[in-house]
């Protein structure tokens, strides 16, 4: 059955739990460690993000687990990044006791379309927007390459977070190689650099523990700190470990229901990039996506259309 644009499913299709709104949530504990491990982190952090600059492509698989409290999920995607703003992510999603949740987020750097299906045979439900909004703002698309692209991920999280380099890793191993093991503790306030409204560890202990918790308290408590693994002979962000600011501990029984807010349990999340082909063989044409005919349509870019491109492959 055709879903209704009121029922519950398309209501969180808007809000864009589809593609887990889970890809920042962020803590790790940190020893004392001198400018020499800080300095050694900015180096190695400079090598990756200027080698993934020199990529004109890349392809790779995204493994991203979740855990929160003693549940945990496991989700697994596949990404193609073609520059300048080319890119298109297919998410499988599971759902206990039902079919997988499966998206696809594809922008040709005009107009980004995510599409949405709940199981086979379901109609899909389609969110068509700018990708690049008429005049100033944020590109829609932005905090998209920023969550998932591992190269405009590492140059966010420089912005954000502090570095250094954790000394007892330097035998660690992924997918073959050794890694730089990276970790980051987040900069009070850096949120405001990406037009967010940010806030120091005080004022957040400051804020009144019966208010619901704001958007930006949220943010701030799932990017308290990071971990990065970066190969050191491909330069290349194979994982990042993501941890939230450790919560208070819970009220006595008898103590005044808190807002639903400030009970949520904060997830820690790792994504792990694997199966990596650099330099594939990309073209502007692998990123045409028309809308299937069944979809329900969610169109928020009012009718625009993307420009040709030079090859004729897109209309």
């Amino acid at each position: 059955m055709r879903p209704s644009g009121g029922s519950a499913w398309v209501r969180a299709v808007k809000r864009g739990w589809a593609w887990p709104a889970a890809l920042i949530g962020w803590g790790l504990v940190l020893g004392a460690v001198g400018p020499d491990e800080r300095e050694a982190a900015q180096r190695a952090l400079e090598a990756a993000i200027s080698a993934a600059g020199e990529l004109r492509a890349y392809t790779c698989r995204i493994r991203t687990e979740i855990a929160v409290g003693e549940v945990s999920m496991t989700s697994d995607g596949e990404l193609a990044y073609l520059r300048p703003a080319y890119l298109r992510l297919r998410t499988t999603i599971p759902v206990p006791d039902g079919e997988p949740l499966v998206t696809l987020t594809i922008t040709d750097g005009a107009l980004l379309y995510t599409e949405t299906r709940a199981g086979v045979g379901e109609p899909p439900v389609v969110i068509r927007a700018r990708a690049t909004p008429p005049a100033g703002g944020e590109p829609a698309s932005a905090a998209l390459w920023g969550q998932t692209v591992p190269s405009e991920l590492m140059t966010q999280l420089r912005e954000l977070f502090e570095f250094e380099l954790d000394a007892s890793a330097t035998d660690y191993r992924l997918q073959g190689q050794p890694m730089d093991v990276l970790v980051g503790r987040y900069r009070g306030g850096s949120l405001a650099r990406f037009g967010r409204e940010g806030t120091d560890s005080s004022e957040a202990a400051a804020v009144d523990a019966a208010a619901p918790l704001s958007n930006r308290e949220l943010l701030e408590s799932l990017m308290d700190r990071v971990r990065l693994s970066i190969g050191r002979e491909d330069r290349f962000l194979h994982r990042l470990e993501m941890f939230p600011r450790p919560q208070a501990a819970p009220p006595p029984a008898d103590a005044p229901e808190p807002p639903l807010g400030r009970k949520l349990t904060l997830p820690q999340i790792t994504l792990t990039f694997y199966d990596i082909g650099f330099n594939a063989e990309l073209q502007p044409a692998d990123f045409v996506y028309v809308p299937p005919v069944e979809a329900q349509l969610i169109d928020l870019a009012g009718g625009e259309t993307s420009p040709p491109s030079p090859d004729g492959s897109r209309p």
